[in-house]
């Protein structure tokens, strides 16, 4: 907005960032109004996720406490107040699917860890909080293989699916969670690396970025369903 980019750029801020969480309300894919701000911080925000049922966020400060904060930013409590900790790396991914159950992608180690203790690749696994003794279940890939990297990915709305953007490069694969199906949807192209989520318009309509073919020199955004030809 305007007024946002007149408040950052003046003499009085000197160009000094400012790290914002914000809402824009779209209606038949197209924004409605000007973007609001939740929080803004001069330090950054980091990992938001929002609730699936409640119209609450949760984010990463600056200092690396876990904050929760009510969309309308009328409250907000800390969850955790130290160094929330996280592997080095690629931040962590999971997501909440319809039913509860939290969908995260790790790999297999059984402690004490040696070569051949740990699982080569990353999976999807399962975990049912309902369950207080549950452990987490690994997704069984039963046709396809999944990439080596599942640190970027998002679940369907109806939490079926998990779409996939490896970001070391850029294949785009779906994977069924029920019956562990693999499809690679966009093969990987040399030399080129994905840095966008995939999103989902719908429970059956996914959008993401990547070359349309194999003499492409620039990526699109592309409209893939399962039953009909990509767009």
């Amino acid at each position: 907005a305007a007024t946002l980019e007149t408040e950052i750029l003046t003499s009085g801020t000197n160009g000094i960032p400012i790290y914002e969480i914000s809402i824009l309300t779209l209606r038949d894919g197209h924004p409605t109004g000007e973007p609001r701000a939740v929080i803004r911080s001069l330090r950054p925000l980091l990992d938001p996720v929002l609730s699936p049922r409640q119209s609450v966020l949760a984010f990463r400060t600056g200092e690396r406490a876990l904050k929760a904060m009510t969309l309308d930013g009328s409250s907000s409590l800390v969850v955790a107040s130290e160094d929330v900790p996280f592997a080095a790396g690629a931040s962590p991914r999971l997501a909440v699917l319809p039913d509860g159950r939290i969908l995260f992608a790790s790999m297999l180690i059984s402690l004490p860890a040696r070569a051949a203790s740990i699982y080569p690749g990353a999976q999807f696994f399962l975990l049912d909080p309902a369950k207080r003794d549950a452990a987490p279940v690994a997704v069984a890939i039963k046709e396809g293989s999944l990439p080596e990297d599942l640190s970027t990915f998002a679940p369907s709305p109806d939490g079926r699916f998990v779409a996939v953007a490896e970001g070391g490069s850029d294949t785009v694969a779906v994977c069924q969670l029920a019956t562990g199906e693999v499809r690679i949807i966009s093969p990987s192209h040399a030399g080129w690396k994905s840095r966008m989520i995939p999103a989902w318009r719908s429970f059956r309509d996914l959008t993401f970025a990547a070359l349309p073919s194999a003499t492409a020199v620039r990526p699109e955004l592309i409209l893939w369903q399962a039953d009909a030809p990509v767009r």
